[in-house]
């Protein structure tokens, strides 16, 4: 919420279709984050040992984390596509 007062104006700033994209990168990797790691470490609180049941409780959570920053990306390489023109890439070996 911190970095959200100071990054509001750059996300409101960008073109509708990339902030979509970010806000919504930005839910699913906090429900990952968030919720789903609250969830597993409650259980794994109660729990006695890790089991099935917390594993894939933990795949789900990073899961979320993964398809956050894969929405991310994919709203970062349609604002290049849809706003830059040309790009050179320099390489000295």
């Amino acid at each position: 919420m911190i970095l959200f007062l100071f990054y509001y104006k750059f996300l409101f700033d960008l073109p509708k279709k990339t902030m979509y994209y970010f806000v919504i990168a930005g839910f699913v990797y906090l429900a990952g984050a968030i919720g789903v790691e609250t969830i597993s470490g409650y259980y794994r609180h109660i729990s006695i040992e890790k089991d099935l049941i917390y594993t894939v409780m933990t795949t789900i959570e990073e899961s979320f984390e993964m398809i956050g920053i894969i929405i991310f990306i994919n709203g970062l390489i349609q604002y290049i596509e849809e706003n830059i023109y040309s790009v050179k890439l320099k390489l000295k070996l």
